[in-house]
């Protein structure tokens, strides 16, 4: 069977302009999703993570373009591109703001749109690891598939994404706001939930082996495969000896 040349998202309310972007990255080799509005947005990221996405800037129902955006941004390193037919400097600056990758403005023609999604594509491809290995933890990010000492995991997507995240950044303490931020794509909710999803992801991950995600008391969480045990973390991060803490995650205060 054939690869296929990438995930894409769709989202577009006109239904011509919709089937006419199926159309065209199918013919490419692309396997898309297309949808009209992004109401069951958190349904079809826990089934499709998809490589990138198109998305209309003013959608009839639900989240316009920009919430869309921050959200779909919010499951992991996707590229989005914005279409809109508004030709405003002015929604292209909110659109950069929201995280866009890039901004075409309607009507465009179906080879430029083709090429900048090459264009993303490439780029996320250089910046994004789509392997992670720590310790005996092996991630394939395209793949969604998660091994500890050579057994598959089996995570729900949220606790997928907590993993990942937790292996971009090993021996750094991460605040529950931290986590909330990065893998619910919000900080303003109830940090119980971020520790409801540790606990299932560290019982998946303890069925192969020790503990790896320590936790640090009144600050949060560390994967540190190499160290042994909550007390000696908790040790080490009041002494400050020998922590080698990663670049802190760009745009997420403590």
């Amino acid at each position: 069977m054939a690869t296929a040349a990438g995930r894409l998202l769709i989202i577009e309310d006109d239904h011509f302009m919709r089937e006419a972007l199926v159309l065209a990255f199918r013919t490419e080799g692309f396997e898309v999703r297309s949808y009209e509005h992004g109401l069951a947005i958190e349904n079809v990221l826990e089934n499709f993570v998809p490589d990138a996405a198109i998305i209309d800037l003013n959608l009839q129902e639900g989240m316009d373009g920009l919430g869309l955006t921050r959200r779909v941004r919010s499951w992991g390193d996707i590229p989005v591109i914005l279409v809109s037919g508004s030709p405003h400097v002015e929604d292209r600056l909110e659109g950069f703001r929201a995280g866009v990758d890039d901004f075409l403005v309607k009507p465009f023609s179906m080879a430029e749109l083709r090429a900048r999604v090459g264009v993303v594509l490439r780029r996320s491809n250089r910046r994004q690891q789509r392997t992670l290995e720590v310790g005996d933890i092996i991630i394939d990010v395209s793949s969604h598939l998660a091994t500890r000492s050579g057994e598959t995991l089996s995570l729900r997507n949220l606790e997928f994404r907590m993993l990942e995240m937790f292996c971009r950044h090993p021996g750094q303490v991460l605040s529950k706001v931290q986590i909330l931020e990065k893998v619910w794509g919000y900080a303003f909710s109830d940090v119980n939930l971020v520790e409801v999803h540790v606990s299932h992801l560290r019982r998946e991950l303890e069925r192969k082996g020790p503990r790896v995600i320590h936790t640090i008391r009144s600050v949060g969480y560390v994967l540190q495969p190499d160290r042994f045990g909550e007390q000696h973390a908790d040790e080490t991060l009041r002494g400050r000896v020998d922590w080698d803490q990663p670049e802190p995650l760009a745009g997420i205060g403590a």
